[in-house]
């Protein structure tokens, strides 16, 4: 697979450039194109190989050891070999590994609350397996090993992976003390000077394993599950109380023990652990079908302020489990043959300051979606979604008060008809609206969307046209949009404005396939688009997309 992307209008990062080896601080060091190479060669249950290359925008490519750039930006190789005798899975280069409800190891990509209300709540065990996207951070590098004796499974994990950091030298810092990271950085982007000197930077070494029992009759399992980390510097945040307990140090341990029960029609699993600061994270919950058309999930978590894992991706308000404890309640019915409904009740509190939050908070978040499909040629849905969270305000007419919080208020509703309207035309039609409601005021946004397919021989198109007017960041609208091969596509927007594209693949073959995007941002209330090193002077943002895939076999 080689793909080609790009913005073509001009980024600042890009303009006035000096054509010597010495570039403006702030100006990107490569060209506007996104470049990305994958190769795979796999076999169901016996092994897969591949290996990727990437370069972001603004990147470069090149050959210099002492900038860490050996080539693309960004490299990555997997071995995986799957039972070769009593071993499950050998792996080797780059993978992730998935155990118990994922607050130690948790792979991949997780979808948050959404119109699916059941399988959300809960993590499945997928053990160790090759890492093959192109994030720069989120896996582990060196060697995986998983065996089975008899009803029991054990993994062993090994790795040494760099990492982006800000790294402050002694001369920089404190004298008499050695030289420590700031943070992490995990863009992955090293398009400026600043950017590539915070390159692998840091060096992270890791020694893990799981250890499950699953009894002869399957109905339940018993794990445990360890990860040492060590880094070659330690980290020191700067001082603010609302971080006073993140991560800082230089190595961290963080330990669990996890279960799942299967009784009759219910599902019941949980997870404990513990980090090296006696944090700790909990989760336990169930998923049940009550009746053939009435499904239900419970999800319970607790994770505390200095809680620090970091593979995990247990179930959460918060990007990571930290500082937040809650309650959900899932819901799936079926009361007619062509109805379905599903809703579902979050309730959560932030024991502890949060990043714009000074002062502990809680909010609560509740959905409802109505999916109707009365035949194979149309499917609609209409979702109605309420959140409410505390943040930091102003008071009006008085100074500043960086504690002072007040709700939030957020309401959204979105409808979605589906038609396939001829055997080789289908058409879609969305429209989202939103309201949030601060203490003073409220704003409202809303967005209109039209999209078709035409499918003909080996010729699919696809186009869309939408209608946005966001006046405010937080009235911000997002939208799944339909995008060339492997890559996932749900840009936000704000302002006021319209969205088009067009995606075309052509099947040349059964083994050859081209697919290609065009896609336009207009915006009627601005002159200048994004800021910094990304702005456009202008109203228009135009990105293309090429893919080729070849199948050899």
């Amino acid at each position: 697979m080689l793909r080609h992307r790009q913005t073509w209008e001009k980024r600042q990062g890009y303009a006035n450039r000096d054509t010597s080896a010495n570039l403006a601080p702030g100006k990107y060091l490569g060209s506007p194109s996104d470049f990305f190479f994958k190769f795979r060669i796999q076999h169901p249950k016996d092994f897969s190989l591949g290996f990727l290359l990437e370069k972001d925008p603004g990147e470069q490519i090149t050959w210099n050891p002492k900038t860490k750039q050996y080539g693309a930006d960004f490299t990555s190789f997997h071995f995986t070999r799957y039972r070769l005798g009593k071993w499950k899975t050998i792996t080797l280069g780059d993978y992730q590994a998935s155990f118990g409800q994922g607050l130690v190891f948790g792979a991949g990509y997780h979808f948050g609350k959404g119109s699916e209300t059941i399988t959300s709540v809960r993590r499945s065990s997928i053990g160790l397996r090759p890492y093959t996207a192109s994030l720069e951070s989120g896996f582990f590098r060196g060697m995986g090993l998983s065996r089975q004796f008899q009803r029991w499974n054990t993994s062993i994990l090994l790795s040494s992976s760099p990492r982006d950091g800000n790294l402050l030298s002694t001369s920089e810092g404190v004298p008499g003390q050695e030289a420590f990271f700031t943070g992490f950085s995990s863009s992955g982007m090293h398009r400026t000077s600043s950017e590539l000197a915070r390159k692998h930077q840091l060096q992270e070494t890791s020694l893990g394993w799981n250890i499950q029992y699953t009894p002869k009759e399957d109905t339940w399992a018993l794990g445990w599950n360890s990860l040492y980390t060590q880094f070659n510097f330690p980290i020191k945040k700067d001082p603010n109380l609302y971080n006073t307990y993140d991560f800082q140090g230089q190595s961290n341990q963080v330990h669990s023990i996890y279960t799942h029960y299967l009784w009759k029609n219910f599902n019941f699993f949980g997870e404990w652990a513990m980090s090296k600061s006696l944090g700790q994270g909990r989760v336990i919950g169930w998923v049940s079908s009550l009746h053939k058309n009435v499904d239900l999930s419970f999800l319970w978590r607790k994770y505390d302020r200095d809680f620090h894992s970091f593979y995990s991706t247990a179930f959460s308000e918060n990007s990571s489990p930290i500082n937040e404890q809650g309650i959900y309640l899932g819901i799936q019915l079926k009361p007619l043959p062509h109805l379905k409904i599903n809703a579902y009740f979050d309730q959560f509190s932030f024991p502890w300051l949060k990043y714009r939050v000074y002062a502990p908070s809680k909010g609560k978040e509740m959905m409802i979606n109505l999916t109707f499909q009365p035949n194979k040629q149309v499917v609609s849905s209409l979702q109605f979604r309420k959140e409410q969270k505390e943040r930091n305000l102003a008071d009006e007419g008085l100074p500043s008060t960086p504690y002072h919080l007040a709700p939030i208020t957020k309401t959204n509703l979105s409808a979605f008809v589906e038609i396939q309207a001829l055997p080789y035309l289908q058409l879609r039609s969305r429209m989202l609206w939103n309201q949030v409601q601060l203490p003073s005021h409220r704003t409202q946004g809303w967005m209109m969307v039209q999209e078709a397919t035409l499918e003909r021989n080996k010729w699919q198109l696809s186009g869309r046209v939408a209608l946005f007017d966001a006046p405010t960041y937080d009235n911000r609208l997002y939208a799944v949009e339909k995008n060339v091969w492997s890559t996932f596509s749900i840009p936000s927007f704000f302002g006021r404005g319209t969205r088009k594209y067009l995606l075309l693949h052509y099947k040349v073959s059964e083994k050859v396939n081209i697919y290609f995007r065009w896609a336009r941002t207009s915006y009627l209330d601005r002159d200048r688009i994004s800021s910094g090193a990304q702005a456009i002077d202008g109203k228009h943002q135009t990105d293309t997309s090429l893919v080729l895939r070849v199948y050899f076999n």
